[in-house]
């Protein structure tokens, strides 16, 4: 792979928000190839984003969501790993802001969201790669059975899936068929060394998304020259964190990180 990454990403709903319009604006912005694979109709998609069938890789009724949360990123870590192995694809979740041009060539493209984790909001993996094999091999199980869990919990697991009653998918706890999974399967097969470090994708916590809403200085001394993008949380900024503010369909204040990266693209209420 050479030159300038083709994007890839997934959206369920009618419209885009000011969240994946920032996000998609900054991939174009920098030149990059987009395609924006969908179920149905999307209402507000910016022009030159390619519209792709997501049908093509996974059926509409294989959707689920997260009972606690209700996200469907469960089923997008899903979706994203069919189709890595389909294609040679470069993926990034809509809540990605890129700084900069996304020109890394590797066959392997991630990073760590934190000291113990990788994340899988920015993707790239070879198509003959054994970790995308595992990670498709355990989000398409019947009976889902994560290596890492205790060996009590999985015999448990396994022989209460013999009955149907063994603990689904959409009530695991959040993260497990995302970075939990890949960080677990990349350590296996000895690839964690090829994540990047934290400040590349993911400079501000998932626990900090307040500083996105508050002047461009809270947010600037945690970008470095290694900062690539920057991982919004989508969800922590719909719902809030910890006593934060929700901020769902409102936009971010006009003197704040985001509300400027708002301004620039032209994105309003």
């Amino acid at each position: 792979m050479s030159g300038l990454a083709e994007i890839h990403s997934l959206w369920i709903g009618e419209r885009l928000s000011w969240i994946e319009l920032v996000s998609i604006h900054s991939w174009l912005e920098h030149g990059h190839r987009v395609t924006l694979w969908c179920f149905d109709p999307i209402e507000g998609v910016p022009n030159g984003v390619s519209i792709a069938d997501a049908a093509t890789i996974l059926p509409k009724t294989s959707i689920i969501r997260h009972r606690q949360t209700q996200s469907v990123s469960l089923f997008s870590n899903r979706f994203r790993y069919h189709l890595l192995k389909r294609m040679p694809a470069t993926w990034l979740d809509s809540d990605m802001v890129l700084l900069r041009p996304l020109n890394d060539a590797s066959p392997y493209l991630f990073g760590w969201e934190m000291a113990t984790r990788i994340g899988t909001a920015v993707l790239r993996l070879p198509q003959e790669s054994a970790v995308l094999d595992d990670l498709n091999k355990f989000t398409d199980a019947r009976v889902a059975v994560p290596p890492w869990w205790p060996l009590k919990g999985r015999l448990k697991q396994h022989v209460k899936g013999l009955i149907g009653r063994h603990r689904r998918a959409e009530y695991m706890d959040w993260g497990t068929f995302g970075p939990k999974a890949l960080t677990d399967f990349l350590s296996r097969r000895d690839l964690v060394g090829q994540a990047l470090p934290v400040e590349t994708f993911y400079p501000i916590s998932w626990t900090d998304v307040s500083l996105f809403f508050a002047m461009p200085d809270a947010v600037s001394p945690r970008l470095t020259a290694k900062t690539i993008g920057v991982h919004l949380w989508s969800a922590s900024i719909v719902t809030g964190v910890d006593g934060q503010k929700a901020w769902g369909t409102t936009l971010p204040p006009a003197n704040s990180w985001l509300g400027a990266i708002c301004k620039r693209y032209g994105i309003a209420a």
